[in-house]
C-alpha cells in the first residue's frame, strides 16, 4: 500500500498541457504546470520534453527519502505501466509559488479506487529546475485536502 502510494505520489504531479510543448518556449514559472498539464494527458512524450535526462523523482516520507526514479529513461519506462494500471490518475494543482530554480505546488490526486469510487487526496511537491527543464522532484506524504 505504501509503495502505491509512494507511485501515486511521485506521478501526480506530472503535467499541465498538451502535446505540442517546445522546450525552448517554456518558462520557469510553467514548466511544473504544463508537466502537470501532460500528466493528466498521460501525455509520455510531453512530459519528456520538460525534465533533464538526469531527472530524479523522490518520495520523502518523515526522515526517508526514497529514489523512484533515476535518468530519464528510467522514469519513461515507469510511466508506460504506470497509466496502463491508473487510467482515470490525474492531479490538480491547488497553489503554487516559485522561488529562484524551485517551484512548490501542492497538488491534488484525483483516482478511481478498486471499488469504482472517486477519491483524493493532496500532497507537497518541489520541482528543481536547471536550463529550464525539470532535474529533480521531491513529493512529500500524502494528507487528507483542505
Amino acid at each position: 500500500m505504501k509503495k502505491l502510494i509512494i507511485s501515486f505520489l511521485i506521478f501526480l504531479l506530472m503535467g499541465c498541457q498538451s502535446t505540442s510543448l517546445k522546450q525552448n518556449s517554456v518558462t520557469e514559472t510553467d514548466v511544473a504546470q504544463r508537466f502537470v498539464s501532460a500528466y493528466n494527458a498521460h501525455d509520455i512524450p510531453a512530459m519528456m520534453a520538460l525534465v533533464h535526462d538526469d531527472i530524479k523523482y523522490m518520495f520523502i516520507s518523515g526522515d526517508q527519502i526514497h529514489t523512484e526514479t533515476n535518468g530519464k529513461d528510467h522514469l519513461n519506462r515507469y510511466l508506460v505501466p504506470f497509466f496502463e494500471n491508473k487510467p482515470n490518475a490525474k492531479s490538480r494543482i491547488r497553489s503554487s509559488q516559485k522561488s529562484g530554480g524551485f517551484i512548490q505546488l501542492l497538488e491534488e490526486a484525483v483516482f478511481v479506487d478498486d471499488e469504482g469510487n472517486d477519491r483524493s487526496q493532496c500532497s507537497f511537491s518541489m520541482y528543481q529546475l536547471k536550463n529550464d527543464v525539470i532535474i529533480n522532484v521531491w513529493y512529500f506524504d500524502a494528507h487528507a485536502c483542505d
